[in-house]
């Protein structure tokens, strides 16, 4: 089931660095991983899910809340660097902004000046362990902020648009007893 609407925002067509540099829309962080030898992944979905009208006029309480809440599809895309010397995840809501920063991009920003620059140094072992000249990306997610130093600019691969499961307004699983304990109203074994 496709739930595009108009309004969604679109990623640019043949999706790229620069494109990403020219965002201005939220974006949020879906995944960031390791992949081994030092290869660096994270996967963007850029303007987010929006949920849908949902259709609980007339309902009661209960029915309203067995009503899942659905989403419309949005646009994703992949960042994928061969080769990075360091990344790091911070809390959004409480990283700090350095006025002397120098970048080009609002929520994907390509420094010329940061923090992490001029501490390459004191970073790594020395300046000459590193494997070339290191280049400071950020990612300005709504819901992390990521900072890599890289050899090279990732690679940037548009995954399309993707949908998002239906969710329960309020879930409520049902407790499950303890090992041991017997679930509520029931005697425990004896024996």
């Amino acid at each position: 089931m496709n739930h595009s609407q108009p309004s969604d925002p679109e990623p640019a067509a043949g999706m790229n660095m620069e494109s990403l540099l020219a965002l201005n829309e939220p974006v949020f962080l879906s995944a960031i991983s390791d992949e081994g030898d030092n290869r660096l992944r994270a996967v963007l979905c850029i303007g987010g899910h929006r949920p849908l009208p949902r259709k609980i006029l007339g309902k009661d309480a209960e029915e309203a809340a067995r009503t899942p809440i659905e989403f419309t599809d949005a646009p994703y895309c992949e960042l994928r660097w061969g080769r990075y010397f360091l990344f790091s995840v911070r809390d959004e809501g409480s990283a700090s902004f350095r006025r002397d920063e120098v970048f080009r991009g609002t929520v994907v920003r390509r420094f010329t000046k940061s923090w992490l620059l001029d501490n390459v140094g004191s970073l790594s072992n020395s300046t000459l362990g590193l494997r070339g000249k290191v280049a400071h990306l950020g990612l300005y997610c709504i819901n992390h902020i990521v900072d890599v130093l890289a050899y090279e600019d990732p690679q940037v691969v548009d995954l399309g648009r993707r949908t998002m499961k239906p969710r329960m307004s309020n879930p409520t699983p049902d407790p499950e007893p303890a090992p041991g304990i017997p679930p509520a109203g029931q005697e425990p074994r004896r024996g």
